[in-house]
């Protein structure tokens, strides 16, 4: 298969995800200080009893993120 036919299909499967990182303007320097921060939400939330505070946690140090109705 040639590679622009490659390259088309790749393109198409991965439309959704493109447009919405077009879209938001997120790029991997801001995907990556988010894994930080969540990474540090895990650290924090060590020995907590249930996985619902884990969440609320990440939730609420990853700024910007909107809590889910639960929360």
């Amino acid at each position: 298969m040639p590679d622009i036919v490659k390259l088309g299909k790749t393109v198409k499967r991965h439309i959704d995800g493109i447009m919405e990182a077009i879209r938001s303007g997120i790029n991997s320097a801001v995907v990556e200080g988010l894994n930080n921060k969540i990474g540090t939400a895990f650290k924090r939330s060590y020995g907590f009893k249930a996985q619902e505070y884990r969440d609320t946690i990440i939730y609420l140090v990853a700024d910007g993120l909107k809590l889910p109705p639960e929360c």
